[in-house]
């Protein structure tokens, strides 16, 4: 984010740009790295992390910044721990909107004792935590034994949005593993057949509440120079064939199907349902033919059934 950015610059540091690939994940090589102190990964809205697959040095320390989310307390199992284990976490604490009761979560973990103690020289008497606010975010997050609490209630409504989405639109979908941040937004990308621009107006037309990736995460002015991220135009495409479907731990039965169904129509009326189950695509495009005759304006596979569902 630009703020981010702009922090970085304040402390007298150098912030450098890396490329994002199709799956929105960070690639780069170990030289680019080379003399990086601090990697300071902002996964959006507590999605897949984008920092897994770089080469990390030895000497750098990793700051995750899931302060758009709060924590997920089910996320760490041993099938989805990142191969690059993070030295500090921050999250936000959403407990009110009022800003003397919020507050941020900074959970340190190995390697990250020294870093500890100079935190604890800068700490002031309203920065210790409020025992009670924080048996309140407990309860919050994980419930009592009658009621689930906004963890669960958050991964059953994900799950089944994702479930829908790739049941019934067939579009590539980023896995719901997550950063340790409570995700609230299901990744659909749109297939490279389709104008993204014109997916994005179709989903929007059937007044879906999706958002655009790079409407939140533009890049900054600086990515774009020659000095910033090597191959920042790929990176700028790759960040347009994304969408965020909304989730929220209160969603009714209703505003799940909402959000499946305008997606489903978009794909349908551009041809690119089913891109990731060709065999399907290819029955119900047979179906349309034998309904409407061979001239219909349904839908019509935009891609090459023999080499989709790779995605």
């Amino acid at each position: 984010t630009r703020a981010l950015v702009e922090a970085v610059k304040h402390c007298g540091a150098q912030p450098r740009f890396l490329d994002l690939d199709t799956r929105l994940a960070l690639c780069t090589d170990a030289a680019r790295l080379a003399e990086v102190r601090i990697v300071w990964a902002q996964p959006l809205g507590g999605m897949l992390p984008t920092y897994t697959t770089v080469p990390l040095p030895t000497t750098a320390t990793l700051w995750l910044d899931c302060a758009d989310t709060l924590p997920d307390i089910a996320a760490v199992t041993p099938a989805n721990v990142p191969s690059a284990l993070p030295t500090v976490i921050l999250y936000g604490l959403h407990l009110t909107q009022e800003q003397d009761r919020a507050g941020a979560l900074l959970a340190f973990y190995a390697g990250g004792e020294s870093l500890y103690a100079r935190l604890q020289s800068l700490l002031q008497p309203d920065d210790v935590p409020d025992l009670t606010l924080v048996q309140a975010q407990h309860l919050r997050l994980l419930g009592t034994g009658e009621q689930p609490g906004i963890t669960q209630q958050q991964h059953d409504a994900l799950a089944e949005v994702w479930r829908g989405l790739r049941d019934a639109a067939g579009l590539p979908l980023l896995p719901l593993t997550t950063s340790r941040g409570l995700a609230h937004n299901v990744a659909v990308r749109i297939p490279d057949e389709c104008d993204a621009a014109t997916f994005y107006a179709y989903v929007r037309g059937e007044n879906t509440p999706v958002r655009w990736l790079p409407e939140l995460r533009p890049l900054h002015y600086a990515a774009l120079r020659n000095d910033g991220a090597p191959q920042h135009m790929t990176t700028a495409a790759n960040l347009t064939r994304w969408l965020l479907a909304p989730v929220g731990p209160g969603y009714t039965s209703e505003e799940v199907s909402h959000t499946i169904l305008g997606i489903v129509k978009a794909s349908d009326y551009l041809g690119v349902r089913w891109y990731t189950d060709p065999a399907r695509a290819t029955e119900y495009a047979a179906l349309m033919n034998e309904w409407y005759g061979p001239y219909h304006d349904a839908y019509r596979p935009l891609f090459n059934l023999a080499t989709a569902g790779n995605a």
